[in-house]
């Protein structure tokens, strides 16, 4: 027997209290030190522990009788289950984009290629005859997959006054179908389609808010440079007033951060917080313009830290922060005295996700949106997928990753966003770890703080 390569070891802040977390048995327990000691040099050690604990450790994985070689094979076997059943049984989502072209000129937008960073927008929008064909699509799959009753309105920016018409063919189309709503947008001029706005229309939207006044103005304004906060800010309450679920993100870099406070102060002012509908989160602010002069932070690990420190010194401050499931995954495993849930690959892009953009191409992921090398597919004028390009993305998943393969953490990171590992160096094939040993370290450590003293270990 040995100590196998898959332990994650995380000291707590309970003297001489570790967790232990096993990579591919989801095993999750709370050790004294001398289980770890053992571990690390067990043929010495063997006398430092009771046969009990022993066959625990061997049944939980911890110890293995596979080589290391065998253990990799294991793990990548596994993956190739998961992710089999990822893409056969995830429900599938579908994302309409009516139009590349947007109000706003966000310096940092990643989308600015399209437009030429900002100076020439696309003038593409989908065409009622284009909707139709999606909607003939999104009955395809139905005939063999699982559809999410939701559909979702992407861009560009899908709720601009010259989208009206198209936008609100496709909503009465979904509507009819027995479809609701989710939209990404920039809040501008959401008004326009206030008759639509509601639990059984649309029913969900993600704003952003890049900080106060005086710093959202600075990143989030119109073409001739004018700021936006206010008319977003009202339109907030007007979602919230109608029942929908809004959903702020707080786009983060250095320059920013120090506001959030001041933002959070905002949210409780206009009577948002206290609004069931209402939630927040931050993210890390990604330089993909040009034009883009922020000071970013290069790392989540970096902003966990800064936030880490904000959160102590004022705890009110309640705002989420993307964990990637990770603390509902602890969450839950603790509830419910279960193993950690596994993922083979990172996200919906990985096996359920399609967007139908205004020039007839399908992708599998908003990050990558007009990027010809990401096309997977057409559904106007006649609908096919490329098999070859498909596999870019639903044949990414970490037991093809040679790094991931290897790795403790795989099957609870799934190989990291192919989006942004795509923007960073041309390849789909790579993993994209983006700190997530420390993520994963630190939302275990607060869920674990939240639930002392846990009853057992996890089976």
């Amino acid at each position: 027997m040995r100590a196998s390569d898959y332990i994650i070891k995380i000291k707590t802040g309970d003297k001489g209290k570790y967790l232990l977390v096993h990579g591919y048995t989801g095993a999750t327990d709370i050790v004294n030190e001398n289980v770890v000691k053992f571990l690390q040099n067990i043929k010495i050690l063997r006398n430092s522990i009771s046969d009990e604990t022993f066959n625990i450790l061997k049944r939980r994985g911890y110890l293995t009788d596979k080589t290391a070689k065998e253990e990799r094979e294991y793990l990548r076997k596994m993956s190739d289950t998961l992710q089999a059943i990822h893409i056969r049984r995830d429900p599938k989502n579908f994302y309409f984009i009516p139009s590349y072209n947007c109000n706003f000129r966000c310096p940092y937008c990643y989308e600015s290629k399209i437009s030429k960073n900002g100076l020439e927008w696309s003038r593409d929008t989908m065409t009622e005859e284009m909707a139709d064909k999606a909607f003939s699509v999104i009955d395809k799959f139905k005939l063999k997959s699982t559809i999410a009753k939701t559909l979702n309105l992407y861009g560009g920016e899908p709720f601009m006054a010259i989208n009206k018409e198209i936008v609100e063919y496709i909503l009465e189309k979904g509507l009819s179908a027995g479809f609701v709503f989710a939209a990404i947008t920039n809040g501008y001029e959401l008004n326009i389609f206030k008759d639509y706005l509601g639990p059984d229309k649309i029913g969900k939207v993600q704003i952003t808010l890049d900080g106060p006044p005086e710093y959202h103005n600075r990143s989030r304004y119109l073409q001739d440079g004018s700021g936006t906060f206010n008319k977003i800010a009202k339109n907030i309450s007007l979602a919230l007033n109608k029942k929908v679920k809004v959903n702020i993100r707080t786009n983060v870099d250095k320059n920013n951060f120090s506001a959030l406070k001041e933002l959070v102060e905002i949210f409780e002012k206009r009577g948002w917080r206290g609004d069931n509908n209402f939630s927040a989160y931050i993210a890390l602010k990604r330089a993909h313009g040009i034009e883009e002069k922020c000071n970013t932070y290069k790392r989540e690990g970096d902003l966990l830290n800064d936030w880490l420190s904000m959160t102590a010194k004022f705890p009110n401050i309640k705002i989420g922060t993307i964990d990637h499931g990770l603390k509902k995954k602890f969450n839950d495993s603790i509830r419910n005295k279960t193993v950690l849930r596994f993922k083979s690959s990172f996200c919906g892009a990985n096996s359920s996700m399609y967007l139908f953009d205004p020039i007839g191409d399908i992708y599998t992921c908003w990050d990558v949106v007009k990027q010809d090398e990401c096309i997977v597919g057409k559904y106007y004028p006649h609908f096919e997928l490329d098999e070859q390009a498909l596999n870019n993305w639903h044949g990414r998943y970490v037991g093809r990753l040679e790094k991931c393969s290897k790795c403790r953490y795989a099957l609870y990171c799934g190989g990291g966003c192919e989006g942004a590992t795509y923007f960073e160096s041309g390849q789909f094939f790579s993993n994209n770890c983006n700190d997530f040993p420390k993520l994963f370290k630190e939302y275990l450590l607060q869920v674990y703080e939240a639930n002392t003293p846990l009853s057992g270990s996890n089976n």
